[in-house]
């Protein structure tokens, strides 16, 4: 039996095993590689479903391999043993092979074949490993390397196979000579932008174990955060347990924006700073990977609010949130004017410039479940060219119960502890019952988009 009667019967009774996808190729997203070993310098053709997926020969999706068109596979590198150069090793080989060991026959090409151990010297070693190689039947082959595109969901597991025939006898038959099976699924990450508490669903087809939801279905997020202006930050990853990611059935589950645990995360990819998260998703079931390129805008969740009084003492109280401010007042403290002994009676006397933090997460029945009793942020100061200038890290944000809206879920800073914008670098140990912000001529403050959750 030759080699492709043998590869012909092997494709033939192979199929996906049981809970194996074979080789999974998404619509939309990564190229998949798909390879076949060949003999070299013959024609073959191949056979998919072109409205499944679309099969290239280049990475960027350029030369496109079609079905049903005639190719040439590379050149084959030649085996030792190959003593006729014809890419087997077979009982046409037996008597050059003989007379090459026997000193009858010096050509070095051809000694360089029999030399199987490569010591220059040929002897029973050689003969031994001669005789392995034809007993096997060592043919050579060259690989034919595809890249698969995915175009629309596969309806089962393995029902969208790959097949390379080729013409090696050169009679003009092609006869099948490999099969890749291959699944195409079809994953959808929606919305692509929203606050922190944003419930970002996953949706899957086909839906058939092993690539069905389960309770231990992992996520993990690569990739970097792109500022509007300026360049992206270094690579970082946001890790989701198989607690957080949230099975709704077999075919979906739900991500939160703002949960997950960051590795490697640049200081500002947590940040309010506008920008996107760009990237790739992927889903783990199991020992298998379901990947496709997601990328989120952060929408601005950080807010400020005046903080009010009772009435016109900061002893009396307590303080309620006040409305957005137009434009956020920052006092402007001088040295020569307010000597440090002066300073305290200053804040105590200027709840006009007192702040709270607050910040906003889309309200829904996952978060309504999950969220927690706090959560924190950082607050951030800009100049100018939108540079950072200064940071108050983890500052925790309380949720407010009875926030009267039912479409957020409202979190704010202490408002016994207010936020006070200054222009001065003063010494936050001299002032532990506020929060001192720094703030830059022309500069603006915001708060952060959050950064953890709360325990």
């Amino acid at each position: 039996m030759n080699l492709v009667a043998a590869l012909s019967i092997a494709s033939c009774l192979f199929t996906c095993p049981p809970n194996d996808a074979g080789t999974i190729v998404v619509v939309g997203g990564d190229l998949e590689i798909i390879q076949f070993a060949v003999p070299g310098e013959v024609d073959y053709r191949l056979a998919y479903n072109s409205s499944r997926i679309a099969l290239f020969f280049d990475a960027s999706a350029t030369q496109l391999a079609p079905p049903n068109t005639t190719f040439q596979s590379p050149s084959a590198q030649i085996e030792l043993g190959d003593m006729n150069l014809d890419g087997r090793v077979d009982g046409q080989d037996v008597q050059i092979f003989v007379d090459v060991l026997l000193g009858n026959n010096t050509n070095p090409a051809l000694i360089a074949q029999a030399d199987f151990d490569e010591n220059t010297l040929l002897n029973s070693n050689d003969t031994a490993l001669f005789v392995t190689a034809l007993l096997s039947g060592v043919t050579a082959t060259s690989t034919v390397t595809l890249f698969a595109q995915g175009l629309s969901a596969s309806a089962s597991l393995c029902d969208t196979p790959v097949d390379i025939l080729t013409d090696e006898n050169e009679n003009g038959t092609f006869v099948l000579a490999g099969t890749v099976e291959t699944t195409v699924v079809l994953l959808t990450l929606s919305p692509s932008s929203g606050p922190a508490g944003t419930r970002v669903t996953a949706s899957m087809s086909p839906a058939t174990a092993p690539l069905t939801f389960t309770a231990n279905t992992t996520a993990t997020w690569v990739g970097v955060f792109q500022p509007l202006v300026g360049s992206p930050s270094a690579s970082f990853q946001i890790q989701y347990s198989a607690a957080q990611v949230r099975e709704q059935s077999v075919a979906q589950a739900d991500l939160i924006v703002g949960d997950g645990t960051l590795v490697n995360a640049p200081d500002f990819a947590t940040t309010r700073a506008p920008g996107s998260l760009v990237g790739t998703l992927s889903l783990n079931f199991g020992n298998i990977i379901v990947a496709k390129p997601f990328s989120f805008a952060p929408t601005p969740t950080g807010q400020w609010r005046k903080i009010e009084y009772m009435d016109s003492s900061i002893s009396t109280g307590p303080p309620v949130l006040g409305v957005e401010p137009d434009t956020l007042e920052v006092m402007a403290l001088s040295i020569e004017d307010n000597p440090e002994d002066q300073h305290e009676s200053v804040f105590v006397h200027a709840y006009g410039f007192h702040y709270a933090a607050l910040v906003e997460i889309e309200e829904n029945a996952t978060t309504v479940v999950n969220s927690p009793a706090s959560l924190f942020v950082d607050l951030v100061s800009y100049d100018s060219t939108a540079a950072q200038f200064h940071v108050l890290s983890n500052i925790e944000l309380v949720k407010v119960t009875n926030d009267g809206d039912p479409s957020l879920i409202i979190y704010t800073s202490d408002l016994e502890k207010p936020v006070i914008l200054v222009d001065y670098p003063l010494d936050p140990l001299d002032f532990p019952n506020v929060w001192l912000l720094r703030m830059p001529e022309g500069g603006e403050g915001l708060a952060a988009i959050v950064s953890h959750f709360g325990s």
